[in-house]
């Protein structure tokens, strides 16, 4: 890069554009990982780390110019952003440039934060212009300048030199208010007021829509893994929890159990239904799954840093716990029409089952709309428990596995160990749940959860309660696992956490 401190220009000259494209070319290439032809997000927090800028401003700022969203910046799209940016850049140089020397010197710096009233201590200051001085001669050219924050705001500067961060709490981009606090004449291109306030405003406009977009892209990241990752894992385990529906059904009323154990129920099941009746209700399992799965997982987070939890090893179990039960509820809930038709579709055991559309339509004459929502109690009860128990010890056992057996988090050992113990927890707390959950769902049952409990206690002893949980650790452990190992995987390549 040229050390030449030149008066900045307004719009450059036809002879200019071939210097203006290479230097275009030589500061992406430099912002490069090696070997890497687009730029990263973590190629950007490396350039800018010397600004203290925080992290949420350098991801708003990568995400304006990633104009496709694919999460890396071409050439292209660096190009046309600096274009873009040029002009800002221009007039708020000259702003600053007060003299008119072409440069800039700390002590116009000193005097436009003192103008501004903003806290900057000399230390600060002066690493910050040594950072962007890079020929080192004590003032800043423009060149220098626009090397620094081609891809930033003018404001950005200002942003870096706040030590209380008044000013970089403000949301709005202030080209057009720079001038103005700091007292400062502006370009002619920009004297009028109102070209001042339509500035001003577009820029916030601007700012205000790629927050938006940056903030609902967020959200996908942390609704879309579990959603995914839940329903890639049900269809392994779909037999196992068919299996579990059946055994679990069957203690309806005093008739002695048909099945009787997890085998004899695989057994009979293939052998008078065929191997694919061990998959019924898969379709809205599935739905389930995106449904229930994406809210739990992707409420989980949000609500635990509501709670003012942080990392998983600075967090108390309580806060996991209450994170874990209240989006498990929240999303059992509003999944509830779901999981009824894949129980109804998984107890019926007719060599020509009744389709879904025909069971929804025999749950809306029987019941209407809130027929759907049956068995919501037990559910959301078993949601909440599940959920509090699961999320909770998962995240323990990981950070006790770190500690005490050295694998580290994300380590397939690390993963299995935790759900192997989740899933202990699991079954445990939410059998009986479950079980009265599968006999108000089966229809084969009136009544509410204690009056079904009742009755089958007095029919087949307290143990009952747990009937079917062989099938349902099968079902929790594989499931729990894959879960994870997906979701984890998912959230990685999408650049999400989970936890």
């Amino acid at each position: 890069m040229a050390n030449i401190k030149a008066q900045p220009a307004g719009v450059l000259a036809p002879t200019a554009l071939s210097e203006h494209e290479s230097w275009k070319h030589d500061l992406f290439r430099s912002s490069l990982s090696p070997g890497a032809s687009e730029l990263s997000l973590s190629d950007l927090k490396g350039v800018l780390s010397k600004l203290h800028l925080p992290d949420s401003r350098v991801s708003e700022v990568f995400a304006r110019a990633d104009s496709n969203g694919d999460g890396r910046i071409s050439y292209e799209e660096f190009s046309s952003y600096v274009d873009r940016h040029e002009l800002e850049l221009r007039t708020a140089f000259a702003a600053i440039d007060t003299d008119g020397s072409g440069t800039i010197s700390a002590s116009e710096v000193q005097a436009l934060l003192d103008r501004m009233q903003m806290a900057c201590s000399p230390a600060r200051r002066d690493e910050i212009l040594k950072a962007i001085d890079t020929d080192g001669d004590g003032t800043i050219s423009y060149p220098e300048y626009r090397s620094f924050f081609a891809l930033l705001d003018p404001e950005d500067l200002l942003r870096s030199l706040d030590e209380k961060s008044s000013f970089g709490d403000l949301p709005v981009g202030m080209t057009a208010d720079l001038f103005r606090r700091a007292g400062s004449p502006a370009p002619a291109i920009l004297r009028s007021e109102q070209r001042l306030k339509e500035l001003g405003t577009n820029a916030e406009r601007r700012r205000q829509d790629n927050g938006t977009l940056e903030a609902a892209r967020q959200v996908m990241l942390q609704l879309v893994p579990g959603g995914i990752a839940g329903a890639m894992a049900q269809t392994i385990v779909q037999p196992v929890e068919t299996l579990k529906v059946r055994l679990q059904a069957e203690s309806a009323g005093t008739a002695p159990p048909r099945y009787g154990s997890m085998l004899n129920a695989l057994r009979l099941v293939t052998s008078e239904e065929g191997s694919l009746a061990l998959w019924k209700g898969m379709v809205p399992s599935a739905l389930r799954e995106l449904s229930y799965s994406t809210l739990r997982f992707g409420l989980y987070k949000p609500i635990k840093t509501a709670l003012g939890a942080g990392t998983p090893r600075d967090t108390p179990v309580w806060k996991m716990m209450a994170a874990g039960g209240a989006a498990g509820g929240i999303a059992s809930f509003i999944a509830n029409p779901t999981d009824l038709l894949k129980t109804r579709m998984q107890a019926d055991a007719g060599l020509v089952p009744q389709s879904m559309a025909a069971h929804m339509s025999q749950i809306y004459q029987q019941s209407g709309v809130l027929g759907f929502w049956r068995g919501a109690s037990a559910t959301v009860a078993r949601a909440v428990t599940l959920g509090a128990v699961k999320m909770a010890s998962y995240d323990a056992t990981k950070i006790v596995a770190e500690d005490r057996l050295g694998w580290n988090k994300g380590t397939l050992p690390n993963t299995l160990i935790s759900c192997l113990v989740s899933s202990g927890f699991v079954v445990a707390s939410s059998a009986p749940i479950d079980f009265l959950r599968t006999q108000m769902m089966a229809g084969k049952e009136t009544g509410g959860m204690l009056s079904i409990a009742t009755k089958a206690i007095r029919a087949h002893g307290p143990l009952v309660l747990w009937r079917g949980w062989v099938p349902q650790y099968m079902r929790i452990l594989p499931y729990g696992t894959l879960q994870f190992i997906f979701m984890e995987r998912i959230a990685n390549a999408l650049g999400a956490s989970m936890t």
